[in-house]
């Protein structure tokens, strides 16, 4: 819901408010919307990715994929879905025994 988050933290400024351990103790600060170079807000982009990742565990982090999505982009969406697919596809390849 890049579209979403865009409009209330890039233009309106509305700053990221989070206050768990993520902050506390690894010291990731959330970024201001001042600091941004865009409206692409990649700042923020990368803050929320290291966050939800620090949330796996190490084996884990490898099987977890990104996407910065709008609410109405079917395209992106198909994209999303197919990667998904494929990526599902070489699993059971690979877990039964074969490999692309």
């Amino acid at each position: 819901k890049f579209d979403l988050f865009q409009k209330k933290y890039y233009h309106e400024k509305i700053p990221i408010e989070y206050k768990g351990s993520f902050v506390t103790e690894l010291g990731h600060t959330p970024p201001k919307a001042e600091d941004e170079k865009d409206e692409s807000c990649e700042n923020a982009i990368e803050w929320f990715t290291e966050l939800y990742l620090s949330k796996c565990t190490t084996k884990r982090r490898k099987m977890v994929y990104t996407h910065v999505t709008t609410a109405l982009d079917r395209n992106h969406m198909k994209i999303v879905m197919d990667s998904c697919a494929i990526h599902m596809m070489q699993q059971s390849l690979m877990n039964s025994g074969l490999s692309l």
